[in-house]
């Protein structure tokens, strides 16, 4: 497992590497966009919302499963058996919001079974576990 982000986000990976039990490489604000590129190019899967990464993972050939909170991805994920969207199943979404007007339902109604069940199709493991 290996986190990134931009060097703002390293409280956020911070917590999450503090609730991970698996080993993890944390390079939040390490790499540049070239090496970024070449991390997902060789990586199993990028696992990771509707951003900049999951297009670029996608460009360099990565499997990739994205998570859409507000974002849509009749619009933006990537197609075929390489990639999945995993959707929150919610009202109001998609929407334009970035910062929520409500209580950010769509963040919590994103279970971790189905993001895991979605690694497991791409990795083509679909009997795991």
């Amino acid at each position: 497992m290996v986190l990134t982000g931009v060097p703002g986000e390293r409280d956020i990976s911070a917590a999450v590497r503090a609730r991970m039990t698996a080993p993890v490489t944390d390079l939040t604000g390490a790499t540049s966009l070239g090496g970024l590129a070449a991390l997902l190019r060789d990586c199993a899967a990028l696992i990771g919302n509707d951003t900049g990464s999951a297009h670029l993972a996608a460009a360099v050939g990565a499997r990739s499963v994205t998570v859409f909170l507000p974002g849509d991805p009749v619009r933006w994920a990537h197609r075929g058996p390489r990639h999945r969207a995993v959707v929150a199943d919610v009202g109001c979404a998609p929407c334009p919001h970035l910062v929520c007007p409500i209580d950010f339902r769509c963040a919590a109604s994103v279970r971790p079974a189905a993001v895991l069940a979605a690694v497991h199709e791409v990795l083509g493991e679909e009997d795991a576990r």
